[in-house]
């Protein structure tokens, strides 16, 4: 049987938890991408690259986390992105590291 210790928090949802819901969904973004390695930092977007990603967002189990998968096409290269994004513990922030995947086409 599990048990929890007294100075274990129970998880509890805030109005910071409904917040993410903005990410929910299917959506595309496009845009310019610069900071490659070859970026110049007298000009840091003279080498930009033309960008487009699809995201697809859901809730995982209990709402407290949203996962999102992203596949990007920057200048030609394709990459898929996995995120995580909830609240971080003291209920002030957020959080989302990002695992990511290069590939080529």
């Amino acid at each position: 049987m599990m048990t929890t210790k007294d100075s274990e928090a129970m998880l509890v949802r805030s109005n910071a938890h409904d917040a993410l819901s903005v990410f929910l969904g299917k959506w595309r973004a496009e845009g310019m991408s610069f900071g490659g390695f070859d970026q110049i930092g007298a000009d840091p977007k003279a080498n930009g690259a033309p960008w487009v990603s699809t995201h697809n967002t859901h809730c995982h189990t209990g709402d407290f986390f949203l996962i999102q998968n992203e596949r990007a096409r920057i200048g030609g290269k394709i990459f898929d992105t996995l995120s995580v994004m909830g609240v971080d513990s003291s209920d002030t922030g957020y959080i989302a590291p990002d695992f990511r995947e290069p590939r080529t086409p």
